[in-house]
Formats: structure tokens, sequence, C-alpha cells
């Protein structure tokens, strides 16, 4: 009896391990399939713009931001960036997104944007 019991819990165990990894395994493949609709997505996007605008990166540092009472409050990346319009329509703002990477293509970040000055 107790062998049996044993069996039986043993099983239980390996079932619910079983689910578990197919749980996590779909999970990786859904987690994949996102970053790459979002891959996607980026890709069209940069396309787009790049029939709008020539972008250039002047220069970029880590800046300090400081609260209310003058401390340090955290730092933050800023991108000097020069748009170029390729249109003949005077462009009134810029909204997107950064992606940064390193010499070897590994991504380091996504970094939002935003620019309301008037670029002709």
């Amino acid at each position: 009896m107790n062998q049996t019991r044993y069996e039986a819990l043993k099983a239980e165990e390996e079932a619910k391990a079983e689910a578990k990894l197919k749980a996590d395994q779909l999970a990786y493949e859904e987690k994949v399939r996102a970053h790459e609709e979002s891959r996607k997505l980026l890709e069209a996007t940069d396309s787009f713009i790049k029939n709008y605008f020539v972008v250039r990166s002047i220069s970029y540092d880590i800046v300090p931001i400081f609260n209310s009472y003058g401390g340090l409050a955290y730092r933050e990346w800023q991108f000097d960036l020069e748009l170029t319009n390729k249109t003949p329509k005077e462009v009134i703002g810029v909204r997107g997104a950064v992606l940064v990477k390193d010499a070897f293509g590994k991504e380091l970040g996504i970094y939002n944007l935003r620019m309301e000055p008037s670029l002709s």
C-alpha cells in the first residue's frame, strides 16, 4: 500500500513538473514572439522615418537630474540628435524611441524621444 501511494505521489509530482515545464516553454515562446513582433515594428518605423528625416547623432551623455531641494535625484541619458527634414512640409514635432546598441550590435536599451520645436 505504501509503495502504491509513493508511486502515485511520484507520478503526480512528475506531472506537475512536466506541466510547469510546458507552461514555462509556452511563456518563453510567447516572449520570443512578442520580441520579434516588436523588432519588426521598430524596423518598419525606422524605414518610415528615413523617408522623412535624416537623423544624425551629435552626442550623448548621462546627466544628473536634481530634485526640488537641489539634491541629486537620479541620472538619465541625454541624446543630442540632428534631424533634417526631407519633405517640403514643416514638421512641428517628433515622438518616438531611440534604440541604443553597443559596437557588437547588442541592445542596451530603448529610450523614449519627444521633440516639439519646429523643424524646417
